[in-house]
């Protein structure tokens, strides 16, 4: 910045040493004597008092400004106040640097604006020269593709959020910013029915996968001769059933064939040679596959309610509800022995009800060991004083369900239970099976399912007491 230098009257000329110049008394208190006051040499320099002390120089510019011995004020270089800014005025005071706004324009974030001149949501006005001053209801771009409708308001540009996500993770989801969606398929999937499924990934009946290198849009069909088609699902080769003693065979691939050295007795798989809990039979799938073989010249007989109650006589049914012969599960079809009402599927008439299913008397071998054994599904309460299911050998009960006999994971399943008749050895008894709700209150569950039940006996010699 130019400044212009203004010189003084002849008599402020005079330096201090010369005779008939009047005395300069200098600064005071460390306050830096002022040109206009000491005038200025023809030269441009600001006279001074006091050789060697602060003094304020003609040029406002001036760095570390000092009176020199001749009472001229020295500096010993310029400070640099040009900010490059074509729209400021820059100049020095006090030692620092000001950038005063050229009229008519805008300084901001270092850009120069004309008067006027928009930028977003904010326009130039030299009033205020250092920010933006807003302007609303324009149309913009907030920069973000997932809103439309963009619009200043207050100085903001805002726009309409909208989503565009199809909750399904095998699309990327990107918005247009006008309202509309794209949703691209991932490579390595299909989207078939609006779900997502990998590559060579089935449905729900294994007959038809999910192929990329045919369609990402629709179900292959899986070649015949690959898989066993059976009640309306597919399964791989060797692939098993729920029970394991099943396996998918291509070469008889409508059916399942049976696993090699198992039995299926109950619902349960069971290897060969397996032994029964009670130690008196073995699967011996040579002899049969459904049922346990007797050992060590055991007996066995086994009423599975094919053809009838085979057996069994059962008290009356109150209500509908009582011991009667269901289809509805069985573990040898067709049929099991129910505790219920088959039409409603509980056991609930609407009073504290109970029933007995007793067995022909048999005579049990003395000496020998014996066992009963049965399948049983339960859906009751599991508390010990309700809806409590007994095994009883004339008046005395051999097994009752509780919480030690049957531990909540046993419910709503096909479970083997095993009573030891030993005791009994010697006798004639009457097994039989009690069903007691004991109360009206929730009996409104699917009851009591069994069959299967297996009478072993000479099973081994009973020890002397």
């Amino acid at each position: 910045m130019q400044r212009t230098l203004q010189l003084t009257t002849l008599c402020l000329l005079c330096l201090p040493m010369l005779a008939g110049c009047p005395d300069d008394p200098g600064p005071t208190d460390g306050a830096l004597p002022d040109a206009g006051e000491l005038g200025l040499t023809e030269a441009g320099k600001a006279l001074c008092a006091g050789p060697g002390t602060y003094c304020t120089p003609a040029d406002r510019c001036g760095l570390n400004p000092k009176c020199s011995n001749l009472g001229v004020c020295e500096i010993s270089g310029r400070r640099d106040c040009d900010d490059g800014i074509d729209c400021t005025v820059d100049s020095c005071v006090h030692g620092g640097c000001e950038h005063a706004v050229v009229a008519e324009t805008c300084l901001i974030e270092g850009i120069c604006f004309k008067k006027g001149q928009t930028q977003g949501c904010g326009r130039c006005d030299p009033k205020k020269p250092r920010r933006w001053s807003p302007i609303d209801g324009v149309t913009c771009d907030d920069n973000n593709p997932c809103t439309k409708g963009d619009v200043c308001r207050d100085g903001a540009c805002l726009g309409q959020a909208y989503n565009c996500s199809d909750n399904l993770a095998c699309t990327t989801d990107s918005c247009d910013g006008l309202g509309g969606c794209a949703h691209v398929l991932k490579p390595t999937f299909c989207q078939i029915e609006k779900a997502c499924y990998k590559h060579l990934e089935t449905d729900l009946s294994g007959c038809k996968l999910c192929d990329i290198s045919v369609s990402q849009y629709a179900w292959q069909q899986r070649p015949v001769k690959s898989v066993c088609t059976i009640d309306n699902k597919c399964y791989n080769a060797n692939e098993q059933d729920s029970t394991g003693c099943f396996v998918c065979d291509l070469h008889a691939p409508n059916q399942w064939t049976p696993a090699a050295n198992r039995c299926l007795i109950g619902q349960l798989c069971i290897k060969q040679g397996a032994v029964h809990p009670s130690q008196c039979a073995t699967c011996d799938p040579i002899s049969t596959t459904k049922q346990w073989t007797p050992i060590s010249g055991a007996t066995l007989k086994v009423t599975t309610f094919t053809t009838g109650l085979e057996g069994f006589s059962v008290s009356p049914a109150v209500k509908g509800v009582g011991w009667q012969l269901s289809n509805a599960r069985s573990t040898s079809v067709p049929q099991s022995l129910y505790y219920g009402d088959k039409a409603t599927q509980s056991y609930d008439n609407g009073k504290a009800n109970s029933g007995t299913a007793t067995f022909q008397a048999v005579t049990l071998p003395a000496g020998q060991k014996a066992f009963l054994t049965f399948q049983l599904y339960i859906d009751t309460e599991s508390t010990d004083n309700y809806d409590v299911l007994s095994v009883l050998a004339g008046s005395k009960a051999l097994w009752t369900k509780s919480a030690k006999t049957m531990p909540i994971t046993d419910y709503r399943r096909w479970i083997q239970i095993t009573v030891d008749l030993s005791a009994q050895a010697g006798t004639m008894v009457k097994l039989a099976f009690v069903f007691d709700t004991k109360d009206d209150q929730k009996n409104k569950s699917e009851g009591v399912y069994i069959d299967d039940v297996t009478l072993l006996t000479a099973c081994g010699t009973l020890k002397n007491p």
